[in-house]
């Protein structure tokens, strides 16, 4: 997780050319977007951290993650997604999914599956055509034999699954989704 911290800090302070990132990484200001894919493993990856199993062997005996684990595995969920909301460039978090009662959620541990979402203007389910209710699939016929991908991506909370578009700019659904497709219908083509 450490490996997070030096690229945070750049963004942060603005990209500046004289910064880590671009001596050993060989990045150049002018980012817009950081995406985070997937945040379900990084959430694995703290689990190990915190319980101890990091440089353990597949047969070795590891730790159980307890009350204690969860209650880390949150807060160090919810400070790694605030503090890269509140960086000065778009941020995409992605992760996989789960279903619980019934309902198609992000897949985070604990609480963190309605905390985390919580922090971001949308959060869109993307799936592919075959994947969804027969009902779906017939409303969305004609659209998908059209479309370039048979991606979907859903911004309208249902019963069966989450999601939002707090900027009220994506509708439903898209077809052939892309982040310039995205970032056009919030502010205008060709703006941020």
């Amino acid at each position: 997780m450490k490996d997070l911290n030096a690229p945070y800090d750049w963004f942060k302070k603005g990209q500046p050319e004289d910064h880590v990132m671009v001596r050993k990484v060989g990045l150049e200001p002018g980012y817009k977007t950081v995406i985070l894919d997937s945040v379900t493993d990084l959430q694995r990856i703290i689990i190990d951290e915190v319980t101890d199993r990091a440089d353990t062997g597949p047969g070795d005996p590891v730790g159980a993650l307890g009350r204690q684990g969860f209650g880390q595995l949150l807060g160090r969920s919810l400070h790694l997604t605030r503090l890269f909301f509140d960086l000065p460039v778009h941020v995409l978090m992605t992760t996989l999914e789960t279903i619980q009662d019934g309902r198609a959620v992000p897949l985070l541990w604990g609480q963190a599956s309605d905390e985390v979402p919580g922090y971001a203007y949308a959060v869109g389910r993307l799936t592919h055509y075959d994947d969804l209710p027969v009902k779906m699939r017939t409303a969305f016929k004609g659209n998908v034999e059209s479309a370039a991908s048979p991606y979907i991506s859903l911004w309208s909370k249902t019963s069966k699954y989450y999601a939002k578009d707090q900027y009220g700019a994506f509708g439903n659904y898209m077809f052939d989704t892309t982040l310039t497709k995205m970032l056009d219908m919030v502010y205008e083509p060709g703006g941020e």
